[in-house]
C-alpha cells in the first residue's frame, strides 16, 4: 500500500478508505497516512488505529474527527496525544466527549477554548487526578460555578485571575475551603466577593491573606463577619483597610475585638459608634490609641475612672465638654476639672464631687462665673474649705441664693465679700452669725442689704459698731435715733427681769413683758428687744419657756396667720395685723389679748350676747353626758369629745390649761405637732325668749347639769383654731365636719369602716369585732349616720359617741351629744341597736389608731 503516493491516499473515496483493514492503516507510512482523510473511517478502524499511528495523525486530523470518532480512538492513544494534537481538539469535540475519553486525554494540554468548552457535568465526572490535569485559569467563572462543592474542593484555584473571581457566586465563594482561600493570589482574594464568606471561612484567613483585602472589602463585611476575623488579622489590618471599618461595624465587635485594633486609625464615624461597654473593656494601651478628638460626650461619661484620667481634659472640645454628665464631671480629676472649669455650665457645675471641689485652688474658686456659683447646691458650698470660702467674691456671694448663703461657713467670708450680702441674705443670717461675722464688717453692707437686719439682729449691733455707718446706712437700719432705740430696747429687757423671765419665761412674765412694751405702742427699740427675745427662748443664751409659752410669744411676737384679724365677739371683724415696728398701743393689746387673755371672742351672732361664765371647767371626772350640743352643727366634733372623756378622760383633761389671769389654753394637734388657743370664760347667751331643751341659755355647748364649761372652752378654741387656717372667727365656720375634730382633740390617725344594707352578719360581727379591739385598747370611736330614722333614734347627718359593743350580741351603744338637749326630739340619746339595723341607715365607724393622748 506504501508503494501508492500520498496524492492517492489524499483522493481516496471513503468507501475505499473504509475498505482498508486495520493492518493496512497501520502499516502506511507517515506521509500516506497524514495524506488521506481520517473523517471517513468506521469508529471499528479507528478504535484499531495503534498509538503509534495515531501519533503520526496531523492536529488538523484531529481536529476534523467528530467527538464520537474521537471518543473511539483508544485509551492509550489519546493518552499519547502530543501537545500539538491535543491542542487541536475543537471546543465542539470536547462538549461531547466521554468522562472515560476526558480522563484518557492530557487535559493539560487542551486549548483554553476547549477547556471553556467543559460541561458541569464532564468537570463534575471527573476524578480528583484528571481535574488536577486542567488548568483552572482557561476556566470559566460559570463552569467554576457550576462545579459540586467536592469537584470546588479538589480544584486548585491558586492560578484564578481576579476576573474569575469576580464572577464567582455567593454559593461558590461560600464553598472555598480556607487552603483555597488562603492560596488565591492577592490580586485575585481583592476580587473576592467578601458577602459570600461565612464566619468560618473568615476565621480562617491567615494575616497575609486578610491583608491583600481591599478596603472595599473591609467595609462590606458586617460586624459578625469582621469580627470573625482572628486577633492577628485585625491586627495587622493596614490604617487603609482601619479607615474602611464603618461605624455599623464596630459597634457590633467584640471587646477583644476592638482591644486588637489599631483604634488610632480607624475613622471618626467609627469611634464614635464605639459602645459604651466597648469602651469600658478597653485597656490602658487601648485607651491610648484612642483618637480623642473623635470621642463623643456620651463616651467620655461611660468611661471608668482610670481610662477619663488618661484623657487630656484641656483639648476636649466645646461639644465634648458641653455634653459631660455628671458621672463625666464626677469622674475628672482636679487637675482635669481646673482645666476645663470656665466651661463647665451651671447645671455641670452642680454635678463636681465635694472632693473635685476641695481639690481646686482658691483662685480657680474665685474665677467661677456668677452663672456657675448660682448651680452649686447647699452641700457643695457647705463643704468649701474655709481658704476656699475666703477666696469668694461680693459678685459670687450675691448671686447665692438664701438656702446656699445659709450653708456657707459664714466666718470665712472675707470682708470685701460681705460687701456681696443681700438684703435676704442678712435676714437669713442667724442671731449668732450675724453677731460674730457680720456685725463687726457692718460698713462693708450695701444700704439695701442693712434694710434686711431684723430688730433681733440689729438688737446685737454695738455702739462702736453703729459709729463707723454712714447716715444712710444707719436710716437703713432706723437707728437714725440710736439713743431712743437703745432706751427702749433696754425698757422692754428690764421688763423681762422684772417680770422673773430671765432665765425662765412663765406664761404670767410672758404677759407681763408685753404689756409693758404695749404702752406708748411699739418702737424699733421695743421691737428688737421683744423679737431677740422670741429668738432666744429655749437656746443656751436665752430664757427656757415652756411649748405652749414659747407658741403664744411666738404668735405675738413673730407673727401668725390668725393676726389677720381681730373680731372681739363684735358682729364684724375689722383688720390686726402681725406686730411690728410701728405698731400702736391698742394693736399690741389686741394681740396681746388674742394669744394670752382669750379676748378675741367669736363674730356675736345677731340676737345674742356675750356673757362671763362662772361655772367651772371640770365637775369631777369629764363624762359624755356633759357634753351637750347647742345650736352650732358640730357634732362631729362633740361625739368625739363625749368618746375622749370616756376613753381619755386624762388625756382630755391635759388639753386644757387654766390660766392664772382666768383665760384657758387648749392644746390641738394638727400633723402631730401641737397648736395652742387661749379663750377666756365669755360664752354666747341666747336672747332672753330662747332657752334650749336642756333649759340652757348658751348658744353653742353646755356642760348640762354639771355645770362644767370645759366641752364649750374646747368648742370655742376649735372655732378660733380655724382662724390659723384663714377661716372667719365665727361659729358658722365649724358647721359641718368629719374627722377633723376627732384628729384635732387626740392627735391620731383613724380609719373608716363603712356599714350598708349590703352587710351580711357575719361582716357586722367582723365589724363589731375591729370596734370592741379599739375601744378596749383605750382608742376614741364614733358613728355617723345619713339617713335620718326616728324609730332607730337616728338623726341622719349625724354623729355619735360609741360607748360600748356586745359583739356576741351583735349590739352597739351610742350616746347623741344632743343629750339633755335632745329631750324634746321623742328619741333616746343613749341606746342600745343591732349593727344588722343599722345597716339599712348606711352608717360608719370612724376609730383611732395610734398612742392616745394618755395611755
Amino acid at each position: 500500500m506504501n508503494a501508492l503516493s500520498a496524492s492517492t491516499f489524499a483522493a481516496m473515496s471513503t468507501a475505499a478508505a473504509q475498505a482498508l483493514s486495520a493492518d493496512q492503516l497501520n502499516g502506511l507510512s507517515t506521509r500516506n497516512f497524514q495524506a488521506m482523510s481520517l473523517v471517513g473511517l468506521t469508529a471499528a478502524q479507528l478504535s484499531a488505529l495503534t498509538t503509534s499511528t495515531v501519533a503520526e495523525a496531523t492536529a488538523g486530523q484531529i481536529g476534523k474527527l467528530s467527538a464520537a470518532q474521537l471518543g473511539e480512538l483508544s485509551d492509550e492513544a489519546l493518552g499519547s496525544l502530543s501537545s500539538a494534537q491535543d491542542q487541536a481538539i475543537t471546543a465542539k469535540q470536547i462538549a461531547g466527549l466521554s468522562g472515560s475519553t476526558l480522563a484518557a486525554l492530557d487535559l493539560s494540554k487542551l486549548s483554553a477554548q476547549a477547556t471553556k468548552a467543559l460541561t458541569a457535568a464532564q468537570l463534575n465526572g471527573m476524578s480528583a487526578e484528571t481535574l488536577a490535569e486542567l488548568r483552572p485559569a482557561n476556566l470559566s467563572a460559570a463552569q467554576i460555578n457550576g462545579l459540586s462543592a467536592a469537584t470546588l474542593g479538589n480544584l486548585n484555584v491558586s492560578t484564578l485571575t481576579a476576573a474569575q473571581v469576580t464572577g464567582l457566586t455567593a454559593r461558590t465563594i461560600s464553598a472555598l475551603s480556607a487552603d483555597q482561600l488562603n492560596g488565591l493570589s492577592a490580586t485575585a482574594f481583592a476580587a473576592v466577593n467578601v458577602a459570600g464568606l461565612s464566619t468560618s471561612q473568615l476565621s480562617s484567613l491567615s494575616t497575609a491573606t486578610v491583608s491583600h483585602a481591599t478596603a472595599a472589602q473591609i467595609g462590606r463585611l458586617t460586624a459578625a463577619q469582621l469580627g470573625a476575623l482572628s486577633t492577628d488579622a485585625l491586627a495587622a489590618l493596614s490604617s487603609i483597610q482601619d479607615r474602611a471599618i464603618t461605624a455599623t461595624q464596630i459597634a457590633g465587635l467584640s471587646g477583644d475585638d476592638i482591644e486588637a485594633l489599631n483604634l488610632a486609625s480607624i475613622s471618626a464615624a467609627a469611634t464614635k459608634a464605639l459602645t459604651s461597654t466597648q469602651i469600658a473593656g478597653l485597656s490602658a494601651s487601648g485607651m491610648a490609641e484612642l483618637q480623642q478628638a473623635n470621642l463623643t460626650a456620651t463616651q467620655i461619661n461611660g468611661m471608668s475612672t482610670s481610662q477619663r484620667a488618661a484623657l487630656n481634659a484641656s483639648a476636649l472640645s466645646a461639644a465634648q465638654v458641653s455634653g459631660l454628665n455628671a458621672a463625666g464631671v464626677s469622674g475628672l480629676s482636679a487637675s482635669q476639672l481646673g482645666s476645663i472649669l470656665s466651661r463647665l455650665s451651671a447645671k455641670q457645675v452642680a454635678f463636681v464631687s465635694a472632693d473635685q471641689l476641695n481639690g481646686l485652688s482658691t483662685g480657680q474658686i474665685a474665677s467661677l462665673s456668677v452663672t456657675q456659683v448660682k448651680g452649686l447646691s447647699t452641700a457643695q458650698l457647705s463643704g468649701l474649705a474655709a481658704a476656699q470660702v475666703s477666696a469668694l467674691t461680693s459678685s459670687q456671694v450675691a448671686a447665692l441664693t438664701t438656702a446656699n448663703f445659709d450653708a456657707l461657713d459664714i466666718s470665712a467670708l472675707s470682708s470685701s465679700a460681705m460687701a456681696g450680702l443681700t438684703k435676704t441674705d442678712v435676714a437669713s443670717l442667724s442671731i449668732d452669725n450675724f453677731s460674730n461675722y457680720v456685725a463687726p464688717n457692718l460698713s462693708k453692707l450695701s444700704v439695701a442689704a442693712l434694710s434686711g437686719v431684723s430688730a433681733a439682729q440689729k438688737a446685737t449691733i454695738t455702739s462702736a459698731q453703729r459709729a463707723n455707718l454712714s447716715a444712710a446706712q444707719l436710716s437703713a437700719l432706723g437707728l437714725s435715733g440710736a439713743a431712743q432705740y437703745d432706751t427702749d430696747y433696754r425698757s422692754v429687757m428690764s421688763a423681762l427681769s422684772a417680770a422673773g423671765g430671765s432665765s425662765n419665761l412663765s406664761f404670767e412674765a410672758a404677759d407681763a413683758v408685753l404689756t409693758a412694751s404695749a404702752s406708748g405702742g411699739m418702737s424699733a427699740g421695743k421691737f428688737a428687744a421683744l423679737q431677740a427675745i422670741a429668738h432666744a427662748l429655749n437656746t443656751a443664751s436665752g430664757p427656757s419657756a415652756s411649748a405652749m409659752v414659747t407658741q403664744l410669744f411666738d404668735n405675738v411676737v413673730l407673727g401668725n396667720k390668725a393676726n389677720a384679724k381681730w373680731t372681739g365677739g363684735a358682729s364684724t371683724a375689722t383688720t390686726l395685723g402681725n406686730l411690728s415696728a410701728t405698731s400702736s398701743a391698742t394693736q399690741v393689746s389686741e394681740l396681746i389679748g388674742k394669744w394670752f387673755r382669750g379676748t378675741d371672742n367669736p363674730l356675736l351672732i345677731s340676737g345674742n350676747h356675750y356673757a362671763a361664765n362662772t361655772g367651772p371647767l371640770w365637775s369631777g371626772t369629764p363624762t359624755n353626758t356633759q357634753v351637750n350640743q347647742g345650736l352650732v352643727g358640730d357634732c362631729y366634733l362633740l361625739a368625739a369629745l363625749g368618746e375622749m372623756a370616756q376613753q381619755d378622760s386624762a388625756g382630755l383633761q391635759n388639753m386644757i390649761t387654766a390660766n392664772s389671769n382666768g383665760s384657758y389654753t387648749v392644746d390641738f394637734k394638727q400633723s402631730g405637732a401641737d397648736v395652742f388657743v387661749t379663750v377666756d370664760n365669755a360664752l354666747q347667751v341666747l336672747p332672753a325668749y330662747q332657752r334650749k331643751a336642756d333649759g340652757s341659755t348658751l348658744y353653742a355647748a353646755d356642760g348640762g347639769g354639771s355645770s362644767s364649761i370645759w366641752a364649750a372652752i374646747v368648742e370655742k378654741a376649735y372655732v378660733e383654731l380655724q382662724e390659723q387656717s384663714g377661716a372667719t372667727n365665727a361659729y358658722a365656720t365649724i358647721n359641718g365636719g368629719f374627722d377633723g375634730g376627732l384628729k384635732a382633740i387626740t392627735g391620731q390617725s383613724d380609719t373608716y369602716i363603712s356599714v350598708a344594707a349590703t352587710t351580711n352578719a357575719a361582716q357586722a360581727q367582723a365589724i363589731l369585732t375591729t370596734i370592741g379591739a379599739a375601744l378596749a385598747a383605750g382608742q376614741s370611736v364614733i358613728m355617723s349616720d345619713t339617713r335620718a330614722d326616728a324609730a332607730r333614734n337616728m338623726v341622719g347627718s349625724h354623729m355619735y359617741a360609741v360607748e360600748s359593743v356586745d359583739v356576741s350580741a351583735g349590739t352597739v351603744t351610742l350616746d347623741n351629744p344632743w343629750n339633755a338637749n335632745g329631750a324634746n326630739s321623742n328619741m333616746l340619746m343613749e341606746f342600745t341597736t343591732r349593727l344588722t339595723d343599722l345597716a339599712a341607715d348606711s352608717v360608719g365607724f370612724i376609730y383611732t389608731t395610734g398612742t392616745p393622748r394618755v395611755a
